[in-house]
C-alpha cells in the first residue's frame, strides 16, 4: 500500500474529510517554502505548538 493510500485510510478512519481534501496540496506548499509538513499544518490550523 503506497504512503497516499495509507494516509487516505488513515484520514477516513479519523473522520478527518478536510485534511483528507487538501493534504497533498498542504505538503506540497511546505516544500516550497521549506517548511516541514507538521509546521505548515501549525500555521494552516492556528496551532503555536506545531509551529517552529
Amino acid at each position: 500500500m503506497t504512503t497516499d493510500l495509507l494516509l487516505t485510510h488513515y484520514l477516513k478512519q479519523l473522520r478527518l474529510p478536510t485534511v483528507a481534501k487538501h493534504y497533498a496540496s498542504l505538503a506540497r506548499e511546505a516544500t516550497e517554502h521549506g517548511l516541514s509538513y507538521e509546521v505548515m499544518l501549525g500555521y494552516k490550523s492556528g496551532h503555536d505548538e506545531l509551529r517552529m
